[in-house]
Order: structure tokens, then C-alpha cells, then sequence
């Protein structure tokens, strides 16, 4: 039987991801076209040509052996009243907590959990309502994750409507600031908030001083390992820290974990100012994200789990 698996693309660089680690487990990837709409909650494609994916596939013709990958917990009753009964996972990638999902999490028949975050993956395992996993993705896809040899002058925040996530007061003294000069990317609110390309994005990460991801959760945050896997320091604030219960950052060690307050920050942005110092954390940093990402190790959860989702 061929493996296949549809996936609702939820977020545009996170599909190549999720593409990627299907196929390297022998599946034939496809996004869910048009005919989704209106089925599976927030349905979304923004229509890439990406080498991961042999195309995309109607609801129709989506064969009951098929794996389908969502985020959205909604999705599964809406699939099953349509008639589908095969194997769902949900890939938490929404900005809930383990209080919303045991809210709104309700698995109906064959329907497993892969947590990105420490706290999702716990809340889910305490729920012990299907199969679950937790493990950080490979990141796929094209960065450079070498490790820099260079450090740079300013802070780099990267967030989405930093207005709704974010403390703007803080990142705007930041910009302001002459030791930080924080940019800002990802667009706003605020209006100050840069988009840029993928790649030119990357190479500006590199070459900064640090990241400030000034967010209070991520599941697990793109834009976290994007900064780690080229060794860039990370400036946390406790409540990141607090909220995904990420046990494998440690102030200090591979990153620095800071109260939100201008004082506090560029604090850290001077002991940063220091090569050896900067090289030092980013590097512990870069070498605890790529062992969380080991894939040598998590591809073999992946396929445990998804095993464990057609058994049940």
C-alpha cells in the first residue's frame, strides 16, 4: 500500500518541514486544495512549489488509509462527519497551552498529538485521551546552520504583529537605544515592523548581535531555531522560559534569560558586546537545538507514533 499523507498547510515555511520529515519516512506528500475549504478549520495553502510535496489532493479523493496533518483541533469531527476515517495528527503549531487544549481537544477514532512545545507535549500526556509525542522539528530548508564566526551591533526581534505578542513600548526604547538599535521583522503593528525575504531575513539574523524574542510562547518558534542553528545568542524573557516549560535552555549557558525592561536588556547586550562571550553562548546554544532536533532520534518517534495513531 502506498503511504500518503495530506497535510492542511498552516503555516508556509512549517509545510516544508512537516513535508520533509513525511517523506524521509517513505510518504507521498500532498497539501489539501481548495475542496478543504470550509471542511477543516482555518483552512489555508498559499499554493508553493515545493519539491517535498507531489502535489495537492482533493477531499475526494483522499484514500481512507491516508494521513492527514493539521493543527486544528476542530478539523477532526468536520472530517469525520464528511466521511473520513483515517488516521489524524495533530501538529500543535497554534499559540495554545495545554489549558486550551484540554478545553477543545477531542479526538475522535484514530487521532494522535505531536507537541513542538514542552508544555503542550505534557498537557496532552496528561490527558492520555490518544497517542502522543513531543520532540522540536528538524529545520528544513535554506539556512545556513554553521556555525558564525562573527558577531554584529544591534538586536533582532522577528515576530508578526509584534502589537498583539509583543511588549512594543520595550522594543521601541530598544530601537532607539544607541548600545541595541533593535530591528524589528515580521511585520506590523507597529509600523516600523520590516518584512524582507527569507534568505535576506537570514543573512541580517546572522550578522546581528543577538536575537531579543521578546514573545511569551512558541510552539516551538521558527524564528528561535532559526537564530540558535547559526549561533545566535538568544535573549529570552522569563515568561518564554515559564510558559513552553523548555527544560533544555539554561540562563547563562546557551542563552540569556532577562526581565522585559530596557535596564535589564541592554545588560545582557553589553556582556554580549563581547566576542568570546557572544561565540560562546550562541554555540551552546546552536549545539542544544540541533541535538532537540536530532531527526536520527525523533524520526523514529514520528514513525512510533504514527504507528501507535493506526492501531488505535
Amino acid at each position: 500500500m502506498e503511504l500518503i499523507a495530506v497535510i492542511n498547510e498552516v503555516h508556509s515555511v512549517a509545510i516544508r518541514i512537516q513535508a520533509w520529515m513525511l517523506k524521509s519516512l517513505g510518504y507521498k506528500v500532498y497539501v489539501a486544495d481548495g475542496s478543504f475549504h470550509g471542511v477543516v478549520e482555518n483552512y489555508h495553502n498559499s499554493n508553493q512549489k515545493l519539491p517535498e510535496l507531489s502535489g495537492q489532493m482533493s477531499i475526494k479523493s483522499m484514500p481512507q488509509h491516508a494521513l492527514f496533518l493539521d493543527t486544528h483541533p476542530k478539523s477532526i469531527e468536520r472530517l469525520r462527519a464528511r466521511g473520513f476515517n483515517g488516521p489524524i495528527i495533530l501538529v500543535w503549531q497554534m499559540p495554545v497551552g495545554p489549558d486550551w487544549i484540554k478545553q477543545n481537544f477531542k479526538p475522535i477514532g484514530k487521532v494522535g498529538s505531536l507537541a513542538w512545545a514542552e508544555a503542550v507535549g505534557r498537557g496532552i500526556r496528561e490527558m492520555n485521551v490518544c497517542p502522543s509525542e513531543f520532540f522540536w522539528p528538524p529545520y528544513y530548508g535554506p539556512l545556513d546552520q554553521s556555525q558564525r564566526t562573527q558577531i554584529g551591533s544591534y538586536l533582532i526581534t522577528a515576530v508578526e504583529n509584534a502589537e498583539g505578542w509583543s511588549n512594543v513600548p520595550v522594543l521601541t526604547q530598544l530601537r532607539d537605544h544607541p548600545e541595541s538599535k533593535l530591528e524589528l521583522y515580521g511585520g506590523g503593528p507597529p509600523n516600523w515592523s520590516k518584512k524582507l525575504p527569507q534568505k535576506e531575513f537570514f543573512a541580517r539574523l546572522r550578522a546581528s548581535l543577538a536575537m531579543y524574542h521578546l514573545k511569551p510562547f512558541d510552539t516551538p518558534g521558527l524564528a528561535v531555531m532559526e537564530a540558535a542553528l547559526q549561533g545566535v545568542p538568544i535573549i529570552f524573557p522569563p515568561d518564554w522560559i515559564r510558559c513552553t516549560e523548555t527544560s533544555f535552555f539554561k540562563d547563562g549557558e546557551n542563552c540569556l534569560v532577562v526581565d522585559t525592561k530596557q535596564d535589564k536588556v541592554l545588560e545582557a547586550v553589553r556582556k554580549l558586546k563581547d566576542p568570546a562571550y557572544n561565540l560562546k553562548i550562541g554555540a551552546a546554544g546552536r549545539a542544544t537545538v540541533s541535538q532537540a532536533c536530532d531527526w536520527a532520534v525523533n524520526s523514529v518517534k514520528f514513525g512510533n507514533l504514527i504507528e501507535a495513531v493506526r492501531r488505535s
